[in-house]
């Protein structure tokens, strides 16, 4: 049989529900991934976790039990690792977070930004689910952090960021982290962005203001071919001389 690329669903149902399944299908042409309701039967897990593998061009899943009398409304997805939660009465939600996996602690983003990028902002949230970490952009604004950085703590399950400014008018693209970990994003302009996990070396040019200078000595004038103790010499004998004439003037015959 052809090879096709699958993923895994996970469905959390109600103690009630036996023989739990997952019906899926490709929405709006109606391609199901198997032959009949109520479909693929899922297997029983830890945690009362349920799971079923179902290929990547699905887009659209029911959980289901009890022979099909008792079903989830229908959910549409991405095409990636899902967990469904289930109630008695078939109201679901998910997401593509495991809620088993231990918490992220919080992150630090630190940014430089374009200097005309007026109130640099962050948006950050999870993909593929689009859980987003503030309520309406742009965002929240990045705070100075000394030596050049802005920054901002945001929680630690982000793995999608974009760095703004002006209002949200200038923006980078969607720039792709790492859960869990500080980044440091080196923004050139909307369409250039460096991201590390490392803080990177940045050359700041000292101002000539802070520039220090050490004191020069004075250049002794060009050399005359005298030297200077014998001319000091010689003034002190012109002096002893004259001094000496005024003395003579001075003698009464």
């Amino acid at each position: 049989p052809e090879y096709v690329e699958m993923f895994e669903v996970h469905a959390k149902v109600d103690a009630s529900w036996e023989d739990v399944r997952i019906w899926a299908w490709l929405d709006p042409d109606g391609t199901n991934a198997f032959e009949a309701w109520p479909g693929e039967a899922m297997t029983a897990g830890e945690n009362g976790w349920y799971t079923a593998k179902v290929p990547v061009w699905v887009n659209s899943v029911i959980i289901n039990a009890n022979g099909g009398e008792v079903q989830t409304e229908d959910l549409t997805i991405d095409a990636a690792e899902v967990w469904v939660t289930v109630d008695a009465e078939g109201a679901a939600e998910f997401t593509y977070n495991d809620p088993d996996a231990p918490v992220a602690e919080d992150i630090t983003v630190y940014v430089q930004a374009p200097a005309d990028w007026s109130e640099p902002h962050l948006w950050a949230w999870s993909a593929p689910d689009g859980t987003n970490v503030f309520s309406a952009w742009p965002g929240e604004a990045l705070q100075d952090a000394g030596d050049g950085w802005l920054s901002l703590t945001v929680p630690g399950w982000i793995n999608s960021i974009i760095v703004n400014g002006n209002e949200g008018s200038v923006q980078t693209t969607d720039l792709s982290v790492d859960v869990g970990k500080d980044v440091w994003i080196v923004v050139e302009d909307a369409e250039n962005a460096t991201v590390t996990y490392e803080e990177p070396t940045i050359d700041v040019a000292t101002p000539d203001s802070q520039a220090t200078s050490e004191p020069v000595a004075e250049e002794a004038p060009a050399e005359s071919g005298v030297n200077p103790v014998v001319i000091v010499i010689a003034a002190v004998a012109v002096i002893a001389v004259v001094a000496g004439v005024v003395i003579v003037k001075k003698k009464k015959s």
